[in-house]
């Protein structure tokens, strides 16, 4: 069953932060939760194009919301006909990375002209459980990306440099017969997608170009998988991981929940060192 909302919105700065407050309350309204967070930048980010660029005098935007079976779709409307392109921003600009970063993270977007005037941009995302794309046996699992829980620090290497981490673990929401195994590979498979990370007696590992920046957000790219996985980041590690052109990435694999605090985290990796459950790499960006 297809469900629809939309929302006129005037053409003014506060108009932003309301069109995220009406698609997350419209998603979540429709027990819909998995790409809230994806959806919410995305909208932001056309919301503020629509406001600085795409409306005329004394016209506004509307935001439109359609979810199907296998698909949500948000769409932006304006009144200005001049098609957006996406291009790479300058290390020095403040702005100019927003269809970028939609591109990133939607599973598809694109433009299209509006009856009588202006245009259309849309963009799709689908959610994991309603996920019928078919994947390669060498690739992880999208459920498995759903389920996964992220956490990042910086700490200081043996040679005095600073290093930027991410550990990534399984939260403890999958039950059924079977699971621990299944899931515990699915980790694996994740590994060997990233380039093969290693354990700590080993030599860590380079892994492909997968990580990305966009302003203030970290995106994980893994090969094969037309999801990125956003990282929890603060500006000082974003920063960080800037200047070093790279993070160390931990897999955990043994589950964790993502509301464990700084104590927790810290006992958990004591303990998948002590038992060589925790697998190590070197990412850089692409």
């Amino acid at each position: 069953m297809a469900l629809t909302t939309q929302h006129f919105f005037e053409a003014r700065p506060e108009s932003i932060s309301q069109a995220r407050s009406f698609t997350s309350e419209a998603l979540t309204y429709w027990g819909l939760p998995d790409r809230v967070e994806d959806i919410r930048l995305c909208v932001s980010e056309l919301a503020t194009n629509a406001v600085v660029h795409g409306t005329v005098p004394g016209h506004g935007f509307l935001v439109k919301l359609d979810a199907q079976e296998e698909t949500v779709r948000m769409e932006v409307h304006d009144s200005h006909r001049q098609h957006p392109k996406a291009r790479q921003a300058a290390d020095t600009d403040t702005s100019g990375r927003g269809l970028i970063l939609v591109a990133a993270l939607a599973d598809g977007w694109g433009v299209q002209d509006r009856t009588p005037s202006g245009k259309i941009v849309w963009c799709c995302f689908k959610p994991a459980g309603g996920m019928t794309v078919l994947l390669t046996p060498s690739t992880p699992d999208l459920r498995l990306l759903v389920s996964l829980a992220a956490w990042t620090w910086a700490d200081t290497r043996p040679d005095g440099h600073e290093a930027a981490h991410i550990l990534i673990t399984r939260a403890p929401a999958l039950t059924g017969s079977g699971t621990a195994e299944t899931a515990e590979a699915g980790v694996q498979r994740l590994s060997a997608s990233l380039g093969g990370l290693a354990g700590a007696r080993e030599v860590v590992p380079e892994l492909e170009r997968c990580l990305q920046i966009f302003g203030d957000q970290v995106l994980l790219h893994v090969p094969g998988v037309s999801r990125r996985l956003r990282l929890p980041t603060r500006r000082p590690w974003t920063e960080l991981v800037a200047r070093n052109a790279e993070a160390v990435p931990l897999l955990g694999l043994d589950p964790l929940p993502q509301t464990a605090d700084a104590v927790r985290i810290d006992a958990y990796l004591d303990a998948m060192l002590a038992s060589d459950r925790l697998i190590f790499g070197r990412a850089q960006l692409r």
